[in-house]
């Protein structure tokens, strides 16, 4: 990892997905994923997306950063 400490950021479970917000910006995942045991996943282009779906998609994509956003600015406050 290029002499970087890797760290245990979120532990997914099955149906989960991960790289939504890389959609939003076309830029890479700016974190790495690592399976601890035998992992099937699969990728879904979001070119690939029916247009119905990917407004329902953006959507929860905003409301989820929305929540993030507010969290961790309750948390600045909370520090600072």
């Amino acid at each position: 990892m290029d002499g970087k400490r890797e760290r245990r950021l979120v532990t997914m479970t099955p149906g989960m997905s991960f790289g939504e917000f890389a959609l939003l910006t076309e830029d890479p995942r700016s974190a790495s994923a690592r399976a601890v045991e035998e992992t099937r996943c699969q990728e879904v282009r979001f070119s690939d997306i029916a247009d119905d779906i990917k407004i329902k998609l953006l959507g929860n994509l905003a409301r989820e950063l929305s929540r993030r956003l507010t969290r961790e600015a309750r948390e600045l406050r909370i520090l600072g």
